[in-house]
């Protein structure tokens, strides 16, 4: 790969860590505006109570459970930004490909629902385990789901399947609209197309079907 085509793809990465962290911490964000606007609510209500109107319990209980709620989500967010950091610790790892294609469904939720779309995954029969550079896997998937959305119509529901071959795993996404399912791989931005050189992948659409498939190996290369 040359010289230019890695710093491509460094920018994209830095680009795909930007998008993923900027919407984590906005789910971050709204769980402290909730947690803030209760914690008002609080204050008014003890104030009310010093001037002598009776404590309404129930509500206090209301408000309390809210902001725990709140704590816990926001917990769950800081796990997931975490987990995602560390994504870069140990670039070539074991993985298994479902729970990684959900982790990576997970993060995209926010960004695709904004775009109304609906992202699941249809898990596989059995364990698929692969060795691949792992943060440049959520990249590409990431860049797929991207670039069929960019192409689809809102209000619509992409399902990604995974299945192990003889040389490796498939992974479908689909099905995609009759308005694009005749899109020319050669088409992705080039960002994709060094990501799939550096994962030693390949994408071809199943027309009939009306799927993207992208193949990797079951081990990586470099």
């Amino acid at each position: 790969m040359t010289d230019a085509k890695w710093k491509a793809t460094t920018d994209s990465g830095f680009q795909f860590f930007g998008e993923m962290t900027g919407s984590i911490s906005h789910e971050i964000k709204n769980c402290m505006a909730i947690i803030n606007e209760n914690a008002g609510l609080l204050q008014d209500l003890i104030s009310l109570s010093q001037k002598g109107t009776p404590p309404d319990l129930e509500r206090l209980n209301r408000l309390a459970e809210q902001i725990i709620t709140q704590i816990k989500r926001s917990d769950t967010f800081v796990k997931k930004l975490n987990r995602f950091s560390h994504s870069v610790d140990t670039p070539i790892n074991s993985i298994d490909l479902a729970e990684i294609l959900n982790f990576s469904l997970d993060l995209s939720k926010r960004i695709a629902a904004n775009r109304r779309f609906t992202l699941n995954l249809e898990p596989p029969p059995e364990t698929i385990i692969i060795s691949t550079h792992v943060f440049y896997f959520m990249n590409m998937i990431w860049r797929c789901l991207d670039f069929i959305m960019g192409k689809g119509a809102p209000d619509s529901k992409l399902i990604m399947k995974c299945k192990k071959i003889s040389t490796g795993v498939k992974i479908c996404f689909g099905p995609l609209q009759e308005s694009n399912v005749r899109f020319e791989v050669s088409s992705m931005p080039g960002q994709t197309q060094n990501l799939l050189e550096i994962l030693n992948g390949t994408i071809e659409v199943n027309y009939e079907q009306g799927e993207m498939i992208l193949t990797l190996p079951e081990k990586y290369s470099n």
